[in-house]
């Protein structure tokens, strides 16, 4: 994947990769921007990448709207992102009770299943099925 992602940013080596520039510099609507242009592969990849960052960093409504605003594909990088999110946000009273946080992880997890359900992985369907029913009770009292 790392190869795809490279060659179909611009570059492999030497600086010549705009979207990893754009990265380092911090600057993400570019990142953004840039990835759509090359397609929803490259897309996802950044986006899994700043959320997992941004969750690891304990910034969930940040990579929850990032997920929720681009998509949460199916993608085996991205899956222990979305259980730290659900994890810490279930956790978490604070979090529990922002219904934005509930509303865009509720969204994201729904996503996730669909896309499992779409390419077939049962197992992981499942696993995330669970959550997103966890989660879907927790944004329920919001509506």
């Amino acid at each position: 994947m790392e190869a795809f992602i490279k060659a179909k940013s611009g570059g492999a080596s030497g600086g010549g990769d705009p979207i990893s520039a754009a990265s380092n510099r911090g600057d993400w609507d570019k990142v953004f921007s840039l990835a759509q242009e090359q397609g929803p592969d490259v897309l996802a990849h950044w986006v899994g990448v700043r959320a997992a960052k941004l969750a690891s960093d304990g910034v969930h409504a940040q990579a929850l709207a990032l997920f929720a605003q681009y998509g949460a594909p199916a993608l085996e990088a991205n899956y222990n992102t979305y259980r730290l999110l659900t994890k810490d946000v279930v956790a978490s009273s604070k979090l529990l009770d922002t219904e934005k946080v509930v509303q865009d992880l509720r969204t994201t997890l729904f996503q996730v299943v669909d896309n499992l359900r779409t390419i077939g992985n049962a197992k992981l369907e499942q696993e995330f099925a669970r959550l997103f029913g966890i989660v879907h009770l927790a944004a329920m009292r919001f509506t």
